[in-house]
């Protein structure tokens, strides 16, 4: 995770990857980068949008989250949006990519 952390943009997408049986993704959010500080906007019930300071230490803090994976809107060619994602799995970084993809930081 510490190496994708600088890779990340104001605007990126994170979602928090669960454990729970027929669930992947438990919560989803904004990131927003503060210098080298990674923060995470989401919605939070009874409190509306709120600002997690220390993106990582957030994710850590949800029962049963594994993981996070990022994803960040991209138009091609034909001006249409569409997901990438920039992922580090086993020390292995996933390049940007213009297909659809699955991939999950550990924590």
């Amino acid at each position: 995770l510490p190496q994708v952390l600088p890779k990340l943009r104001n605007g990126d997408i994170f979602a928090l990857v669960t454990d729970v049986d027929g669930l992947d993704v438990t919560h989803v959010g904004l990131v927003e980068r503060n210098g080298n500080q990674v923060n995470g906007l989401h919605a939070a019930p009874g409190h509306g949008v709120i600002r997690s300071p220390d993106l990582v230490r957030y994710g850590r803090s949800i029962n049963n989250v594994i993981g996070m994976s990022f994803f960040r809107p991209v138009k091609n060619n034909n001006q249409e949006a569409k997901s990438t994602i920039s992922a580090l799995i086993d020390d292995t970084l996933i390049q940007n990519s213009h297909q659809h993809s699955n991939a999950i930081i550990t924590f």
